[in-house]
């Protein structure tokens, strides 16, 4: 279910996944972070500094462990990644696959608009 709602849906091989890991732990303009409650990893987000037409922009992504789907989980993560003074002041978007409609819900409650779709992605921006 995790790969079927990401953009990229091919299996991850573990060699792969652990140089992805060893590159944005590196990359200045990514932060990633594991959301845990109870002292146990519920999720992952991650913020990508890009710059459109010299203005930053925040791309938000995240990711809800399978056992912790369906229990408000995402809401808490991306709220708390919303606090984040990286981000305050800053246009924020999302990108999220269509059919997604958990992911869809989350970025109405805190205020995104979608701007536009393309390829079965839909883009969303926050002020």
């Amino acid at each position: 279910m995790t790969r079927e709602q990401s953009i990229n849906t091919e299996p991850i091989i573990w060699d792969d996944h652990l140089a992805w890991i060893q590159r944005n732990l590196s990359n200045p303009s990514r932060q990633i972070y594991i959301f845990e409650e109870d002292g146990k990893p519920v999720g992952t987000c991650r913020i990508d500094k890009e710059k459109k037409d010299g203005q930053d922009i925040y791309e938000l992504s995240w990711t809800v462990a399978p056992p912790s789907r369906g229990k408000g989980v995402g809401k808490r993560m991306l709220s708390s990644l919303l606090e984040n003074s990286v981000l305050q002041g800053q246009k924020k978007k999302a990108v999220i696959k269509e059919g997604n409609l958990a992911s869809e819900k989350m970025v109405l409650h805190f205020g995104f608009v979608k701007r536009f779709e393309a390829d079965g992605l839909s883009v969303w921006f926050k002020d």
